[in-house]
């Protein structure tokens, strides 16, 4: 089970709406590659390009923090934390729990690089709820 920590509070970041938000992407067809996509542009993000090898094609990620995400293959979320390029847990998670888990992740990044981010990180959310409408 991968365990989400509580991040850090900032003014005019509301981590309930940003899980609402990501939750309702998540749960349209192709949701989670619109929510990978979306994060790629979040500051401090390192983006994985999809890539075929030996083992069959891996999807293509985006990582803020410890916490890699990329599509599954269910189309399903999938949440791994990576510690120093090492995965010690990989899930495939529903939507709800995907879109806490994806609004905590924003929290810390906004916690790791301040204020200055926050207008790209409401600029994704706001780009996604209009994506649902």
């Amino acid at each position: 089970m991968v365990v989400v920590p509580g991040g850090p509070e900032m003014p005019g970041y509301d981590r309930s709406w940003s899980a609402e938000v990501v939750t309702a992407a998540l749960q349209m067809p192709g949701g989670a590659d619109l929510v990978t996509g979306s994060l790629r542009v979040v500051p401090g993000a390192t983006v994985s390009q999809p890539r075929s090898g030996i083992f069959g094609p891996k999807a293509a990620s985006v990582q803020l923090g410890d916490w890699r995400y990329q599509a599954g293959p269910s189309g399903r979320l999938m949440v791994s934390h990576v510690v120093g390029g090492i995965v010690l847990a990989e899930r495939e998670l529903p939507p709800a729990e995907a879109g806490a888990h994806v609004a905590m992740a924003l929290s810390l990044q906004l916690g790791e690089y301040g204020a200055r981010i926050l207008p790209d990180v409401l600029a994704v959310l706001e780009g996604l709820s209009i994506a649902c409408a």
